[in-house]
């Protein structure tokens, strides 16, 4: 009895420290702790449900969900795990597997106004406006003040083309949260009624089509708005941005590389265009330039995770093996969890010759608890190791 007691105490312990790790945003100890305590206690929920939550907050969706999908297999009723779970799934773009989780986590908590938010979004994406709108104002009857829930009721009312019930959310949101980020979207996106005589060529309207079009994936029409909009406002960079993303949707890549390279002269100290341009050219292969341009990234703020990998993966293109080694080391320190950052840390330890730490990282890769195309790679990397080099396994 005095052993069981503490044993719980020891556990309690230690979820408390990776608790404040958490809070500190020391995620790698934080999981350390976690997925220890899991090892040793397969159905501790605290430990699953703290793995999922700090996996999703990573957006690491498919991780979490490997999680939370264990919560609710254990405890069907740990309505916040299905929740987030549904949540995951949403990011994913796995619209009906998300409607199902969040329906059940609502069927438990009626009251929580986030699983009514994702709902709504679900619905609009899908173009199911009247369902998105119901469900944007049952979040509304729980926080009169969710801005986001008036956006989205913006968006479909928008898109239903009902310019003047949009109009009234987009203020709705600039009067609650004035200084706030969807706030400046709202301004953006704020119409004129054509009711009340406006041309068809006001050019707030062609911006909100474009983003219309967008969300509803009719590219063509997206595109050709946000070009009539450009015309009249040649000098919003932001919009060149829209354009760019639209017709890298629509795999224009030439148009959008033109569209990303005007937005960047507009405004050139944008971390995120250099970013999302670099994305684009490496597709292509062109390593010298998508390291310049992530060159730029990383000095106007963009040092995450994806920029760290890409510089490393173009390095390794180049044989510039002990360059993309520290960048692509930065990458995992950044998100332990991220597979195309360690494969191509393999690919340098191999091309340098060290290939007991080239082994180490693919075994990471083929242990990790997640479905990628790089999984396969990685055993055609640990075959050429082993059919040249003999690599003591302990």
């Amino acid at each position: 009895m005095n052993k069981t007691l503490q044993k719980n105490d020891a556990v309690k312990a230690l979820n408390q420290k990776a608790l404040v790790f958490y809070k500190q945003k020391r995620y790698d100890e934080a999981i350390a702790i976690w997925q220890n305590t899991f090892e040793k206690d397969p159905l501790n929920k605290t430990a699953l449900y703290s793995l999922g939550i700090v996996f999703f907050e990573q957006k690491k969706y498919e991780e979490a969900c490997v999680y939370l999908k264990k919560v609710t297999e254990i405890a069907p009723d740990h309505h916040k795990a299905l929740l987030i779970l549904g949540s995951a799934y949403l990011r994913l773009r796995k619209f009906d597997i998300a409607e199902d989780y969040i329906k059940k986590s609502l069927s438990l908590n009626p009251e929580n106004k986030m699983a009514y938010l994702n709902l709504g979004a679900i619905y609009s994406v899908r173009k199911e406006g009247d369902y998105g709108i119901q469900m944007f104002e049952k979040a509304l009857q729980i926080d009169n003040t969710e801005v986001r829930a008036y956006l989205g009721l913006g968006k479909i009312y928008a898109f239903k083309e009902d310019y003047q019930k949009a109009n009234l959310n987009f203020k709705k949101i600039i009067e609650i949260s004035p200084n706030s980020s969807i706030a400046a979207f709202a301004k953006k996106a704020l119409l004129n009624s054509r009711a009340a005589g406006i041309s068809s060529e006001d050019i707030e309207h062609y911006f909100m089509d474009g983003f219309r079009f967008y969300l509803g994936n009719y590219l063509n029409e997206s595109i050709d708005n946000y070009e009539k909009y450009l015309h009249y406002r040649p000098k919003d960079d932001l919009i060149h941005y829209y354009l760019a993303e639209a017709c890298l949707r629509k795999k224009d890549f030439k148009k959008s590389f033109l569209a990303f390279k005007k937005a960047i002269f507009i405004n050139p100290k944008k971390g995120l265009y250099y970013k999302e341009l670099g994305l684009l050219l490496d597709r292509f292969g062109k390593p010298n330039d998508v390291l310049e341009v992530l060159k730029k990234a990383a000095e106007f703020g963009k040092e995450d995770t994806v920029t760290f990998t890409l510089i490393g993966k173009n390095l390794n293109k180049l044989k510039r093996i002990k360059e993309s080694i520290p960048n692509l080391k930065k990458a995992l320190e950044l998100d332990k969890n991220n597979i195309l950052a360690r494969y191509e840390l393999a690919r340098a330890y191999i091309e340098n010759g060290d290939f007991e730490m080239g082994n180490h990282e693919i075994q990471t890769i083929l242990e990790m608890p997640l479905k990628s195309p790089l999984k396969s790679q990685a055993e055609k990397l640990l075959n050429t190791i082993n059919q040249s080099y003999t690599i003591t396994k302990n």
